[in-house]
């Protein structure tokens, strides 16, 4: 058919055609210490106390009797007294502990807290930069997932930088383009790898997976919740793109959904004989993923892209 999802344009001079495109007691008090001592039967001139109100009493040298039922009284009340203190303080250190836990940021989390509860055992550290191009998904993959076999590299559309495309209507973010200049810029991404695919024989399929690495994993989170609200506001409408070289386009955002963290839009070319294309965003650790597909059959294949790459990121 030859329809061309969105024209795309990156620096570096590449342009296309396609698709816009992380209780010891001291030894010489005893634990329930605080209470009264009463004094049992001394050997040898010392004196053998039990614990058991607020006072002491202490006998050297001369024997006191204290009755064996009047002791055992007290001890057990002692017991139950500072069983109940010991319940009383877990409780009191247990609510402390869980106020701490829900300011204490994640330890790559430097900018932002967590509002939840939520407990750190082994935190991932940030992806580097480096392993960025080790998260995408290889050719068979994607073929399969697109149930197709003839996808390919497109070294043209394969680049470390962001696209160019722009749209007229950039309060919707990147709803239409992934890996969009104009939707990255400012936001505080630290370096970006897309691969590109596409069947040069039938020209049924377009695929660019992207991952943008961010400096933790709070300030993913935020660009990705920005990102969920931008795309809602074009949610039914219209948008045009447009791309250095090629003519403009539009596209109508037919359906905008946010599910279990992924973020999804589909959006259908004008005029172009139901050539579509479903763009897809979710995030782990510091890493965006940012998946879209373009072809005559699409309907979630972005998704499955995007939770696939998203078993990469650990």
């Amino acid at each position: 058919m030859g329809c061309a999802a969105l024209n795309r344009t990156h620096p570096g001079g590449s342009v296309g055609s396609t698709h816009h495109h992380d209780g010891a007691a001291e030894a010489d008090q005893p634990a329930n210490a605080g209470g009264t001592v009463f004094v049992g039967p001394t050997t040898h001139g010392l004196s053998t106390r039990f614990w058991s109100g607020s006072r002491l009493a202490v006998s050297t040298g001369h024997t006191k009797h204290c009755p064996a039922s009047r002791v055992s009284t007290h001890r057990r009340r002692s017991s139950r007294r500072s069983a109940r203190s010991d319940r009383a303080d877990s409780a009191h250190h247990h609510r402390r502990r869980i106020n701490q836990t829900r300011r204490r940021p994640h330890p790559h989390h430097t900018d932002c807290l967590s509002t939840a509860t939520v407990h750190y055992d082994d935190p991932a550290p940030p992806i580097a930069s480096a392993a960025l191009a080790g998260l995408l998904l290889d050719t068979d993959t994607i073929n399969a997932l697109m149930n197709s076999g003839e996808l390919a590299v497109d070294p043209k559309h394969t680049t470390t930088k962001l696209f160019t495309d722009t749209t007229d209507h950039p309060a919707c973010g990147g709803v239409l383009v992934n890996a969009s200049k104009q939707v990255y810029d400012g936001s505080g991404w630290v370096a970006a790898q897309t691969q590109a695919l596409r069947d040069n024989t039938t020209r049924q399929h377009v695929v660019y997976e992207s991952v943008i690495s961010y400096p933790s994993a709070c300030t993913v989170t935020k660009m990705v919740a920005q990102e969920a609200h931008s795309w809602q506001r074009c949610n039914g409408r219209s948008i045009t793109t447009t791309a250095t070289s090629y003519p403009a386009q539009t596209w109508f955002v037919a359906t905008v959904d946010n599910h279990d963290g992924m973020l999804t839009a589909l959006m259908n070319q004008e005029g172009a004989r139901g050539w579509a294309c479903q763009h897809a965003l979710t995030a782990r650790n510091n890493i965006v993923i940012d998946i879209e597909v373009c072809g005559a059959d699409i309907t979630h294949q972005a998704t499955a892209i995007a939770k696939k790459v998203a078993q990469n990121v650990h």
